[in-house]
C-alpha cells in the first residue's frame, strides 16, 4: 500500500508535505508537517465534512495528528501546520517508517 496522508475523509492529499523532525534525549519531540497553499479547504472537498485532524495512512496502519493550525489570507488558506507530538522510541520508529513509504 502506497503511503497517502489525508485532511478530509477519502480525499487523499497528492502535495508532499515539508516535515521537519525535533528530537530530545528522552526519545520526546515533534514532527511538524507544513503544507502550503493547500487545497483541501476547497469548496469541492466541502460534501466530505469538516477537517479537525491529519491522518498518516499506509499498510502499517493510521497515525492519526490532532494538532492543526491553518493560516489565511485575504479569507484563502495560505499554509497548515500540523504538529505530532511524540513521546516514545517506537512512535518515532513508526513515524519514519512512513515517511520512507
Amino acid at each position: 500500500m502506497e503511503a497517502k496522508i489525508r485532511f478530509v475523509k477519502n480525499i487523499d492529499k497528492k502535495t508532499v508535505p515539508t516535515v521537519t523532525m525535533l528530537k530530545s534525549l528522552k526519545n520526546s519531540g515533534t514532527a511538524n508537517f507544513l503544507l502550503i497553499e493547500p487545497n483541501i479547504l476547497s469548496d469541492s472537498t466541502v460534501e466530505y465534512g469538516e477537517s479537525n485532524h491529519m491522518e498518516l495512512i499506509d499498510n502499517e496502519g493510521v497515525i492519526k495528528v490532532k494538532n492543526i493550525t491553518v493560516k489565511f489570507v485575504n479569507g484563502e488558506p495560505a499554509a497548515i501546520l500540523a504538529i505530532y507530538n511524540i513521546k516514545k522510541l517506537n512512535e518515532w520508529d513508526r513515524l519514519n517508517k512512513f515517511l520512507t513509504r
